[in-house]
């Protein structure tokens, strides 16, 4: 599993959301501490965030996602990814 930091993720968010899509899972930190797992969309269950706050406000995305959502990554109406909390 790749380790990657929020930063990295809003500066390339649609790379990394595509390779998740094609089956690579990815670790994000968020002030050096495990947050989430950025992977492919498993059982479409989670909150749809457009792809464009993931990028424009990773803040309030990951806000939710410490609050213990499940985000559904969502382009063009499509659920692309999925970013699950890590306990």
């Amino acid at each position: 599993m790749t380790v990657i930091g929020i930063g990295q993720l809003r500066s390339y968010t649609r790379a990394y959301v595509e390779r998740a899509r094609s089956g690579e899972t990815f670790q994000v930190l968020r002030r050096g501490r495990p947050v989430a797992r950025l992977q492919a969309v498993q059982d479409g269950v989670g909150v749809p965030v457009p792809l464009a706050d993931l990028r424009t406000r990773p803040a309030q995305v990951f806000d939710r996602i410490a609050a213990g959502a499940t985000v559904l990554v969502t382009y063009r109406g499509h659920n692309v990814a999925t970013l699950q909390p890590i306990d």
